[in-house]
């Protein structure tokens, strides 16, 4: 009678309802969010809840047509179900992973992932930031973008754009650190590691590169090079086999085979040669490298302590150098060792006694052709040639002269078997020529010292009568210092100016009638790392060539 009495005040009270239905024992207004609110706060005693239609699986999925957010609790299934518009889709039976995180976890049986064959995607940003991929491409990334075309098959992208445009043809690459190998599509078997490593390699193979920038430029075919160090590399585009190790080690040419080079700034610029060391002058090194073996302290470009053996042939005999303490004695040369007559040059020590003495230079007939003079402090050299003239080179107190005794012939400069160098009859020098046209030819790139100084006033001259290359600093209030340019030394004479002020300081290359036109009316304004080339006509100086760095 009672719960009758409850439905009829109830029923009564719906039409006086705006929206909303509240049941409860105090008579509280419902909550204006909600359609129907059950407040059991003020029954007094045990508290109640809201009972769910409990039905069986095949009782749920008989339901016809069920609303979107339907809710009954699956008595098969043991758990709540809600009709999501298309199946029947289970509540969340345990706890969620919260933004805190959770605690109680058991890693033996708990996870983050999936429980079939699909690859796990991250996404920061809603970008793709990093993906494990099922089997049987296994491909892994972590970072912004990191193998965000496919990764390949068996691919590592670790970092911000790290593999981004590896291709499924791309087979067991990895890559660690920014952009490392972000445009090898289809490139196999590399390691890029560091910032921006292999970023340009496209097609490579079989590379590795290791340190910041280093091998960045392998755009073209590069296969089985190495390369570690910041910028080890970074100059070689499609060559093969190449090794550099050290930072900033270079390759000068894009294009170089079985070509080492190791140390900081060692620059190798030839196919199958190794260099060790920088090399002051070459690849921004202001100090060529000692190499020592043996030894922690080298004193000449190559030290060895110990024994060393250079061997030019099949035997001793044939030794381009040859050293051997433990029987006192070293050849020079092809042939040498074989006997006093045939070497080209022997040094004996008391192994061979043929010399005369315990310790001797030999060549055919001492005394013959190579003659040492210690009274007049003199050093000659002369060599008879089958039509009778006679060349020599003699070391005195006028200096060192080298020529021919009574007719014009070249003095020519050998090495590796072929000329280098000659000074013809009528005294032109050619360099990689054999036939100078000029008083000086050189058939080949010049290397200029720089001449380093600093503008410390307006109007600070310069002469660049004897120079080809100037650093030019400035000091003083952040601003330009004007640069008196003096004349050249003759017309068609080069000029280049290099700006190596900082803070903000600079140099003006002004306009007058002996010096550069161009930049403004004012001249030319340099600043930090910018440069400019220059020619003088015999009257001013002519710029021909700007860099605004």
């Amino acid at each position: 009678m009672r719960a009758l009495q409850l439905f009829l005040v109830l029923a009564a009270a719906l039409p006086l309802a705006a929206q909303n239905i509240g049941i409860n024992v105090d008579g509280s207004v419902p909550h204006p969010s909600a359609l129907l609110d059950i407040d059991g706060s003020a029954i007094a005693g045990t508290k109640r809840g809201l009972l769910i239609p409990r039905v069986t699986a095949a009782e749920m999925n008989a339901i016809p047509a069920p609303a979107t957010s339907l809710l009954v609790f699956n008595s098969t299934a043991g758990g709540f179900f809600y009709f999501d518009g298309t199946v029947w889709t289970p509540l969340s039976m345990g706890p969620g992973w919260r933004l805190a995180g959770n605690s109680g976890t058991d890693p033996a049986t708990q996870f983050i992932g999936t429980t079939d064959a699909q690859s796990l995607n991250f996404r920061v940003n809603n970008l793709p930031s990093g993906y494990i991929k099922a089997a049987p491409v296994l491909s892994v990334a972590y970072g912004t973008l990191a193998g965000a075309t496919n990764g390949g098959t068996r691919g590592v992208s670790i970092g911000a754009e790290a593999g981004r445009f590896t291709t499924v043809a791309g087979t067991d690459n990895t890559y660690v650190g920014a952009e490392a190998g972000r445009m090898n599509a289809n490139g196999s078997f590399n390691t890029f590691i560091g910032a921006n490593a292999g970023v340009a390699a496209p097609f490579s193979q079989a590379n590795t590169a290791i340190g910041r920038s280093a091998g960045s430029w392998l755009n073209g075919a590069g296969l089985g090079n190495t390369f570690v160090g910041t910028d080890a590399g970074i100059d070689l585009t499609t060559g093969s086999r190449n090794t550099g190790l050290g930072f900033m080690t270079r390759f000068g040419s894009g294009s170089l085979t079985d070509a080492t080079a190791v140390g900081a700034r060692a620059q190798v610029s030839q196919s199958h040669a190794i260099v060790l060391g920088a090399i002051a002058g070459q690849n921004g090194a202001t100090v060529t490298a000692s190499v020592g073996i043996g030894t922690q302290t080298p004193l000449e470009r190559f030290h060895v302590v110990g024994r060393a053996l250079f061997h030019g042939g099949f035997s001793a005999d044939n030794a381009a150098l040859l050293y051997r303490n433990n029987t006192d004695y070293m050849f020079l040369g092809p042939q040498s060792g074989s006997s006093a007559n045939g070497a080209a040059i022997a040094l004996f020590g008391s192994a061979n006694a043929s010399a005369g003495n315990a310790n001797g230079l030999d060549v055919n007939v001492p005394g013959g052709k190579v003659r040492f003079n210690q009274t007049n402090a003199q050093f000659e050299f002369r060599a008879n040639s089958s039509s009778g003239y006679t060349a020599t080179m003699e070391l005195n107190d006028v200096g060192l002269q080298i020529g021919h005794n009574s007719v014009s012939r070249n003095i020519q400069f050998v090495n590796g078997g072929g000329e280098r160098m000659r000074i013809d009859a009528t005294g032109r020098v050619g360099i990689r020529t054999t036939a100078p046209a000029t008083t000086l030819h050189v058939n080949g790139a010049v290397t200029a010292t720089p001449a380093v100084v600093t503008a410390t006033f307006t109007g600070f001259p310069i002469d660049p009568t004897d120079r080809t290359y100037f650093q030019i600093g400035s000091t003083g209030t952040p601003g330009f210092r004007q640069v008196a340019l003096g004349a050249g030394s003759a017309a068609g004479q080069l000029l280049i100016i290099e700006c190596t002020a900082t803070g903000g300081n600079g140099i003006l290359i002004s306009d007058s009638p002996t010096q550069a036109v161009g930049g403004g009316f004012f001249g030319r304004s340099l600043t930090q790392d910018d440069s400019m080339t220059l020619v003088w006509n015999g009257v001013k100086w002519v710029e021909i060539a700007f860099s605004d760095n």
